[in-house]
């Protein structure tokens, strides 16, 4: 029921229990008033008729009095009436007439008990009123009663009975409250119609301003207020509304469209501008906390931990591997992982084009196509990989679950991890590129491999946890013989030729764990991990006969250049890494001096004697370069 029916209906209502009420109360006052107006006339009659009797018997006339009552009962509204003698009067003058004796049950009460008795008897046709009133004997003056009977004061006498017909008081009682009902029903036709009127315009604004507040509910502003009628309050209401709704639509509006292009990833199906505009905020909020967190993370590894995080935050994923891809090197490197085994193929971590992620820069789902991927080796059943490109890297986050019910709630909300990742991107692509400028810093431009500066903090580094556990190295001094002269021939770029090609046998010659360093122009310097003398010298001997073997085209012709190597182990022969650096260069001296293109060992006695030599014997003429 629609608010204007059910006024009309309250107030219809709450108008007809007014007038049931006025006349419920008209019929109880008038029947009270026809009774006590019935009973006052009674008891006017009853002592009309004492009066009347007792002059009859004092002036001797008591035997008439027959006639004295049919003149008292002669009205038309006295329909019976009779007076009846107690047992002490008739003890005294006898019974009296036959009517004058007690006639039912009612007058017997009176007699004995004194106290009068009504009695209203209603039927569909007639209506009539009984009262039978006692005469109790009175020594007063104006009426002694113990003059003529000898009796006692309060004794009963005797009693009339009236019965009135009281048929007309109830038909004009019904004719007033007929005319008193149809009067209401006018008033209360008079009443609703003048209430309808005045009300109907605040019903109808009070309709349209519920339709438009339902339309805003959803989320739809552009429901005004229509309202046709004069009433001023309501017109000036219905404009301070609809100007209020249309700002509020144009400011939300806005607000909500500058949000959303706040986050680049944004598939919400939310309608409602408000709720869309409040979870934007929200999203905006934790992203910007995740951004100044990771602002002030010193590392990668750093921020890679509180992106973890995040997956576990935004997605509730507990299995999960986030991958940093160089494409430069094409290789991969697991950075993060809840798992205790790579989820993918080792020998693909080694080759980033693999990676179907990554090369397809589109997401890779196993809820599709189980075997999408044919690198994928774990234990779940269900999994997508999420690359994200940064500068010229890329982090492939790969996330797992058991059932694809799961998986797809962690698909549902996948663009909040983009939105993170894309306002974290700044951050990120600073952390690469001081990473790429420090690596570069410890680089050799010229080679790609490190320099002197990495070698000089590694040995800090390494010497500083000797006394923790010593990890063994096989240190190699490598120095291109002649190398002067190759330069003053041909030039400085047929020199870093030169230096290019023996750089590159030496990181084909060695393994992942070694490192090899340029130590300063024709220079380098080895650190075999865990290698001894003798590793160190078979490496060394595949270093030099490879670079002796190795034609180097400098332009029209080709040049064959040979190196010297000096060879001494840490920590057997020196305390520091440094110191050895320092025995191994030593070794690589006499090395020079014995006739270049060859390998020398140093000894415990600090030199380096020839049997410990390797490579083919001394030319004399041969000078150290």
């Amino acid at each position: 029921m629609n608010t204007d029916r059910r006024f009309l209906f309250m107030t219809a209502g709450l108008l007809l229990l007014f007038s049931l009420a006025v006349m419920i109360n008209a019929t109880i006052n008038f029947r009270n008033f026809s009774i006590q107006s019935t009973e006052q006339k009674a008891e006017l009659t009853a002592d009309i008729v004492k009066e009347g009797l007792t002059t009859m018997m004092v002036n001797g006339t008591i035997k008439d009095r027959d006639l004295f009552l049919g003149a008292i009962r002669s009205p038309e509204s006295i329909r019976h009436l009779w007076v009846i003698r107690s047992q002490k009067v008739i003890d005294e003058y006898g019974p009296g007439l036959h009517r004058e004796k007690p006639h039912d049950a009612i007058d017997r009460q009176v007699l004995e008990t004194g106290q009068p008795v009504k009695q209203l008897t209603e039927r569909a046709d007639r209506v009539f009123y009984r009262i039978t009133i006692p005469y109790i004997a009175s020594s007063n003056e104006e009426k002694d009663c113990l003059r003529c009977h000898h009796v006692n004061e309060g004794d009963v006498l005797g009693a009339i009975s009236i019965e009135f017909d009281i048929t007309d008081t109830r038909i004009i009682g019904l004719t007033t409250l007929f005319r008193i009902g149809l009067i209401t029903l006018l008033f209360l036709l008079a009443a609703i119609f003048v209430v309808k009127r005045l009300s109907r315009p605040y019903l109808t604004f009070f309709k349209e301003l519920r339709r438009s507040l339902s339309r805003v509910k959803e989320g739809d502003f552009s429901q005004s207020i229509y309202c046709d009628t004069r009433n001023s309050d309501i017109r000036e209401s219905a404009t301070l509304y609809n100007t209020l709704i249309k700002k509020f639509q144009d400011t939300i509006g806005s607000v909500e469209n500058r949000l959303s292009s706040l986050l680049r990833h944004n598939p919400t199906r939310e309608t409602d501008p408000l709720q869309k505009a409040a979870d934007t905020i929200d999203t905006l909020s934790k992203i910007q906390r995740f951004k100044q967190t990771i602002e002030n993370d010193r590392s990668l590894e750093q921020i890679y931990g509180h992106l973890a995080d995040v997956i576990r935050m935004e997605l509730g994923a507990n299995h999960f591997v986030i991958y940093a891809v160089n494409p430069r090197r094409n290789t991969r490197e697991i950075v993060y992982s809840t798992l205790k085994n790579p989820p993918c193929s080792l020998k693909s971590l080694e080759d980033a084009d693999a990676c179907r992620a990554f090369r397809t820069e589109t997401l890779t789902d196993s809820t599709e196509f189980p075997t999408v991927c044919p690198l994928y080796a774990g234990e779940f059943p269900y999994y997508f990989c999420l690359p994200f490109h940064i500068h010229q890297s890329a982090i492939v986050i790969m996330i797992l679950a058991k059932e694809a019910q799961t998986m797809e709630y962690y698909k549902g909300r996948m663009h909040l991890l983009q939105n993170y990742l894309e306002n974290a991107r700044p951050v990120i692509e600073s952390r690469i590129l001081m990473r790429q400028l420090h690596e570069k810093s410890l680089k050799d431009g010229l080679t790609g491999i490190y320099n002197r500066k990495f070698l000089e903090e590694l040995v800090v580094k390494i010497s500083s946890q000797s006394k923790r556990g010593v990890t063994p190295y096989a240190v190699l001094m490598l120095d291109i013989d002649r190398f002067k002269s190759v330069n003053d021939t041909y030039g400085h770029s047929a020199g870093d030729m030169v230096i290019r090609k023996l750089a590159e046998i030496i990181l084909d010659s060695i393994r992942k764990a070694d490192i090899a360093a340029r130590y300063g122009g024709e220079e380098f310097v080895v650190l075999l991990h865990k290698s001894s003398l003798e590793g160190g010298r078979k490496v060394a001997e595949k270093i030099r006969a490879r670079f002796e073997a190795t034609a180097i085209d400098i332009g029209e012709e080709t040049i064959r250049c040979t190196v010297s190597i000096g060879i001494a182990r840490y920590p057997d022969q020196g305390d520091t890494l440094k110191e050895v650096i320092a025995l191994a260069d030593t070794a690589l001296y006499r090395a020079k001096h014995s006739g270049r293109n060859r390998i020398v060992v140093f000894n415990e006695e600090g030199e380096a004697p020839a049997p410990e030599s390797v490579g083919p014997p001394p030319n004399p003429d041969d000078r150290p370069a």
